[in-house]
């Protein structure tokens, strides 16, 4: 509650602007509880690098014992078929921590590697280097110049790559998807890499369980070659992917509303529709 009250009026608005206008169903007081929680866990993930850097290597472990992956049983199938693999999710609950666990999970030839836009952080690469002191192959890859190249490379190279779906659409190609029953830009990298790659979509979100324990939900994998026929230009299967990686990400932000960072995002990117 403290934290509430270093919250500008401004960012209190944004929030409660665009859950109104996403869930209209809602009350006000409704309303107010998920752009609360939602903004405290904002911060709250702001704080978790730090957190991390500085905890002990046991504190870590706990944390990652008490997490568990549904739908485990898919991953072997997955990379039995020896494809580049995209992740995609998005800034809901401790997604750190489930990609942690996820990592956890992979083998040494198949590192998990995570697409970063923001500039060098030492408190996120003294967390990172902890990381691997527990023998959790987690990495960055800071995109700046020919962004898709540098993915493509590390697709290559058989890492399964990260994705945020959920990112700032001026950082990143967009495309019109149909989302909380308006139009809405939504971030169409994760399938143009995809298509590119001839790459395996998996969607995976993190969400808390009681006992302040969290769970990891693998989704089914989405194939970019069979949900983009060969009759379809490069457009059209951009945005047929897209609208489906959109529709699992709504389900996952209906299921969690008090979880998700990006009530304001939503809110900016229906402000400048293509």
């Amino acid at each position: 509650a403290p934290l509430l009250f270093l919250i500008s009026p401004k960012t209190k608005t944004n929030y409660d602007t665009a859950i109104q206008h996403a869930l209209p169903h809602l009350t006000t007081k409704e309303r107010r509880e998920i752009a609360q929680k939602s903004i405290t866990k904002t911060y709250k993930n702001r704080l978790f690098y730090t957190e991390l850097s500085q905890t002990s290597l046991h504190k870590i472990q706990t944390q990652l014992q008490k997490t568990r992956i549904i739908g485990q049983e898919k991953i072997p199938a997955i990379l039995d078929q020896k494809r580049p693999i995209l992740i995609i999710t998005i800034h809901l609950s401790h997604y750190l921590l489930g990609l942690l666990k996820l990592a956890q999970t992979t083998p040494s030839h198949r590192p998990i590697t995570v697409i970063k836009w923001h500039e060098h952080s030492k408190k996120e690469e003294a967390a990172y280097k902890k990381f691997k002191e527990l023998g959790i192959q987690l990495n960055i890859l800071r995109l700046r110049r020919k962004p898709a190249i540098q993915a493509l490379k590390t697709l290559k190279k058989g890492h399964i790559l990260v994705l945020l779906s959920d990112i700032d659409p001026h950082l990143v190609d967009t495309t019109t998807v149909h989302m909380f029953n308006q139009p809405t830009r939504f971030a169409s990298g994760p399938a143009q890499l995809a298509i590119a790659s001839k790459a395996l979509i998996l969607p995976i979100v993190t969400h808390p369980l009681p006992n302040k324990k969290f769970a990891l939900t693998l989704h089914d994998p989405i194939d970019s070659q069979i949900h983009s026929k060969s009759t379809h230009t490069y457009l059209e299967k951009t945005e047929f992917i897209t609208q489906h990686i959109a529709t699992i990400v709504e389900k996952w932000i209906l299921q969690h509303p008090h979880q998700w960072e990006g009530w304001p995002l939503l809110l900016n990117n229906r402000k400048q529709p293509l």
